[in-house]
């Protein structure tokens, strides 16, 4: 969606609610030309406001520790995206983000990226997507045949090994039949 500066202004105040909508009509009552206010200038107040410098000093060393760790590739990026706005220092350039992106995953996604020499930041995103959709199939391919190799052998047992029947009536099975002179018949 286009919108002009001065309408992201009035979309983003509009949203505001209770605490945040008082706190705006009384900056609105001390902001000369107020008309004029362009978004950089609102997000300069509404940052001021919200957001002391000891917050985005946290938020800044959140971000220089973020690590991937058991998220997926789309979460590791959603929360990259919404904590660098606090240190644009480290992630000045496409390559530095890009980078400081790579970094902050696992060791095996590294040693899959690293020889690519990946230039900007959406390209090392998207094959940081292929790397986690390709080790899942991975996973998953050595997990069935892990399951394959593992499974218990079976060796069907003669019916004398599991023979609970005592050795005199075993014997007795085995005499012949004093009528008829068959095997097993009493």
């Amino acid at each position: 969606m286009q919108c002009t500066n001065r309408e992201k202004v009035v979309l983003a105040t509009f949203q505001f609610t209770e605490d945040a909508r008082a706190w705006w009509k009384a900056t609105l009552a001390h902001l000369p030309n107020v008309g004029e206010l362009k978004w950089a200038g609102f997000l300069e107040i509404f940052r001021g406001k919200y957001f002391s410098e000891r917050v985005k000093e946290k938020k800044a060393v959140e971000f220089a520790a973020l690590k991937k760790k058991g998220m997926f590739v789309a979460e590791y990026e959603a929360q990259f995206a919404r904590l660098a706005v606090y240190a644009p220092h480290l992630v000045g350039t496409e390559r530095l983000k890009a980078n400081r992106f790579m970094d902050g995953l696992r060791p095996m996604f590294i040693e899959r990226l690293r020889p690519h020499n990946i230039q900007t930041y959406t390209e090392m995103v998207q094959r940081a997507q292929l790397v986690e959709d390709t080790m899942a199939k991975e996973f998953l391919v050595a997990g069935e045949q892990e399951i394959v190799h593992t499974k218990p052998f079976f060796f069907p047992f003669s019916s004398a090994a599991t023979c609970t029947n005592s050795p005199l009536e075993v014997a007795q099975r085995r005499r012949p039949c004093e009528r008829d002179g068959s095997i097993g018949a009493f």
